[in-house]
């Protein structure tokens, strides 16, 4: 699909390519009954410039790239106008439209996330979550909520997990980080200096490191041993980070539910212990 090429690439675009996406993102349905050169004097770019954007997420040239955009403006706008009956998210608009944008654009992430998902990578980063002595979880605003919740999860099972929203803290914990220890980040742009900073250190010292994110060309990416993506369409209220929230918690979930099964019986009993506590002492 066009629309998630686009998201997957957004992080690394220049201003030029910003431009381009953006047009294609909006006029959609007119670009596709228009030539590269057309499309080139609409945004005010060279069409060399359009050329070497269709081929930079990922395909072989104008035609392929307008066939895509038809088929995914077409499914995108069926998908949305079946459940919601409407497409994006204006605060101009009545509430009600606010809420149907919103949790239209929220399914839309958790989509694409899924078809995009690399089961192979997901089942090697819930053995590496099974394997590890001790799983240190950390990430900044909105991200670091999931990964907040994902230890509570872990530590139902008995596991040693650690997630602490002073950074610093971490840091110089991965000074001391061992060969069995895990660090997992929860980054959307995958650039944040603190946990870039983090899984250095945690890497230098011998321990393992996973990585969830929008941007896989991003610097945290270059520090794991796997990476996990989501894609995500945040325009309007990019501030907020909803739709990546919603997307980076289903797979902290995906994870929760991985190692679940690595011991099915077990993990169930503590489970049915830590509940019967929780409600005994309520």
């Amino acid at each position: 699909m066009v629309r998630a090429a686009i998201s997957k690439m957004e992080l690394t675009f220049t201003e030029t390519e910003r431009k381009i996406a953006s047009y294609f993102l909006e006029h959609g349905a007119e670009a596709v009954s228009m030539s590269s050169t057309e499309v080139a004097k609409a945004i005010g770019v060279s069409q060399s410039s359009i050329i070497k954007f269709v081929k930079k997420i990922g395909f072989d040239g104008f035609v392929d790239f307008k066939m895509n955009l038809y088929e995914s403006d077409e499914r995108s706008r069926k998908a949305v106008s079946d459940a919601f009956g409407v497409r994006g998210i204006s605060l101009e608009d009545p509430f009600d439209r606010v809420v149907e944008g919103l949790f239209s654009s929220e399914v839309e992430a958790l989509r694409q996330t899924f078809e995009n998902l690399d089961m192979e990578k997901l089942a090697q980063a819930v053995e590496m979550i099974e394997d590890a002595q001790r799983v240190f979880i950390c990430g900044k605003g909105t991200s670091y909520l999931v990964g907040l919740d994902l230890a509570h999860k872990l530590m139902k099972f008995g596991m040693t997990v650690i997630c602490d929203s002073d950074l610093d803290t971490m840091l110089i914990g991965a000074t001391g980080a061992r060969s069995g220890d895990l660090y997992i980040a929860f980054s959307y742009s995958g650039e944040s200096k603190d946990l870039v900073r983090i899984l250095a250190a945690a890497r230098k010292c011998g321990a393992r490191t996973l990585v969830a994110t929008k941007n896989v060309r991003s610097s945290l990416v270059g520090l794991a041993d796997v990476c996990l993506e989501i894609v995500t369409e945040e325009q309007t209220f990019r501030a907020a980070t909803m739709s990546s929230r919603i997307a980076f918690g289903a797979l902290a979930d995906a994870l929760f539910l991985g190692v679940f099964k690595m011991d099915l019986p077990e993990r169930q009993r503590r489970l049915t212990l830590y509940e019967a506590d929780v409600f005994e002492g309520a």
